[in-house]
């Protein structure tokens, strides 16, 4: 009877459990345990950081290359009357200097006064913007008659040609410009005729802030900035701050229309002639490569790459 009654009792708690969860009641399957933590060797690494880029190395003028350049014009070509055979390869040579630096090179033809045509060669950094105004440096690259023009002017030629080495790559809106037909013309008496085309035929002379005109700079212990007595300006005195930060011996003088800077003094900019002095063997065919000094040169160079620096930042 006992054991009965202990039957009967549990299955009528049974019948009450069953009751309670109702009859559409579902059970819950267990809850199964977490997965394991991934091992070490499943865990992707985030990415390294790209290495900051490296900063551009300092600027430095490379008067080895402004002296390959000086003696490639009065060497190996020689004798660069405007309008002859011998100023056409003179201004292919440097259209080939500015693209192996990595420069946009424009070609202004234009017609001279005794009806023949030289041709500036002008260039750009490419990826820089000009359209806020820029600086123009130059340098005239024909002869006259019968000088192998070494220090008149392939001196500051190969002074621009050089800047474009030591200015690949940077940010900075310069604009360098080989000048043709610079010297006097006997017959017509044009001179300056390259960079005349260039101030009439530029869209905004207003956008040329500054023009640094780097004609004979091959011999003598001091340079001279000198300025077109009609437009001094400021430039000059800009100039002769940094050499003498720099200890690089100027004076300051002015003078008539002696160089291509007039050209663009008259119409309003700011324009220098980083000059040298007068050496003897000025227009004569003893202007070789030889009275070209590399101190000189490079002292002229280190001028002009320094004022772009601190005006630009660099």
């Amino acid at each position: 009877m006992r054991n009965r009654a202990f039957v009967l009792s549990v299955l009528l708690l049974c019948f009450v459990a069953s009751c309670a969860r109702g009859p559409g009641a579902v059970q819950t399957a267990p809850k199964r345990s977490a997965s394991p933590a991934a091992s070490p060797s499943q865990v992707v690494p985030s990415p390294s950081p790209s290495p900051p880029s490296a900063p551009p190395p300092p600027l430095q003028f490379p008067i080895d290359k402004a002296m390959h350049h000086t003696r490639e014009l009065s060497v190996t070509i020689g004798v660069r009357l405007a309008g002859t055979a011998e100023e056409e390869r003179a201004a292919d040579y440097i259209k080939g200097a500015f693209e192996t630096e990595g420069w946009a090179v424009q070609e202004q033809q234009f017609v001279r006064a005794d009806e023949d045509s030289s041709r500036n060669i002008i260039a750009r950094l490419p990826n820089v913007d000009y359209s806020a105004g820029y600086v123009v440096i130059g340098g005239h690259y024909d002869t006259v008659p019968d000088a192998p023009g070494g220090n008149d002017n392939a001196s500051g030629t190969g002074v621009v040609l050089a800047l474009a080495a030591a200015l690949h790559g940077r940010n900075v809106p310069v604009e360098l410009v080989a000048f043709a037909a610079e010297e006097i013309d006997q017959e017509t008496r044009g001179h300056h005729e390259g960079s005349l085309h260039y101030v009439k035929v530029v869209p905004d002379i207003k956008a040329v802030q500054a023009m640094i005109s780097v004609d004979m700079i091959g011999n003598g212990n001091k340079h001279q900035l000198v300025v077109d007595r009609s437009n001094p300006g400021g430039l000059a005195a800009e100039l002769q701050k940094i050499a003498g930060d720099a200890g690089i011996p100027v004076e300051r003088t002015s003078m008539g229309d002696v160089s291509d800077h007039t050209s663009f003094s008259r119409r309003g900019v700011w324009a220098v002639l980083l000059y040298s002095g007068l050496h003897p063997s000025y227009h004569s065919p003893d202007d070789t490569f030889e009275v070209v000094q590399q101190d000189s040169v490079d002292r002229a160079g280190r001028l002009v790459l320094e004022w772009l620096r601190v005006r630009h930042g660099l």
